[in-house]
């Protein structure tokens, strides 16, 4: 008997502990339905942005070669689309269209995570088109953007990430999201329009 009392005793202090640090039973600011527009003025940017650096919140129209800063698990990063285009593979396993994107990821905080970015394509129609692997394509996309990996504080990262896309595409939408899947559920995005 004592034992299932422990037993029970351990299990909702577990329970608790999960609860508070996951922020699920209080906050310090009412909340918004993510596209109302009492949402869009509430979103503060992380840092004071510089020359050529901007501050993200959820960034609708990020520009190519523009830096901006985001807070991820509490620690910041600087996140910087260094180019994207269009490249295409005439290997027979995997022919098609592809999305090259060319992302600097660098540690400008304090923290010591695992950072695990998600990129991914919409098209107008809102049909997603996931990262993958391309093979057949030219040597210059050989060094890949590692999808997982610590940065330790003022360290660094950067490649390409590929996004296989319908052949005629000639538009579409760029997502690089950074959701902090444990603290909340509302996605975390730089967002760039991509044309050819």
């Amino acid at each position: 008997m004592t034992r299932k009392i422990l037993f029970l005793a351990t299990v909702f202090v577990l329970l608790g502990a999960l609860l508070a640090i996951s922020g699920c039973c209080g906050t310090t600011s009412p909340q918004v339905a993510q596209n109302s527009p009492q949402a869009n003025q509430q979103a503060q940017p992380q840092a004071a942005p510089t020359q050529n650096q901007a501050s993200s919140s959820n960034v609708e129209n990020a520009q190519v070669g523009t830096t901006y800063t985001v807070n991820y698990y509490g620690s910041n990063y600087e996140v910087t689309l260094k180019e994207a285009e269009f490249a295409s593979s005439n290997n027979p396993y995997a022919s098609g269209t592809y999305l090259m994107a060319n992302f600097e990821i660098k540690n400008i905080g304090e923290g010591n995570e695992m950072f695990a970015p998600d990129i991914y394509a919409l098209d107008k129609d809102g049909e997603k088109y996931d990262k993958t692997i391309a093979i057949g394509l030219d040597e210059k996309y050989s060094k890949t953007l590692d999808f997982y990996k610590k940065l330790s504080p003022n360290t660094k990262m950067s490649g390409w990430a590929a996004v296989k896309v319908p052949d005629e595409t000639s538009s579409i939408d760029l997502y690089f999201e950074y959701t902090n899947q444990f603290l909340t559920k509302t996605p975390n995005y730089i967002k760039y329009k991509i044309s050819k």
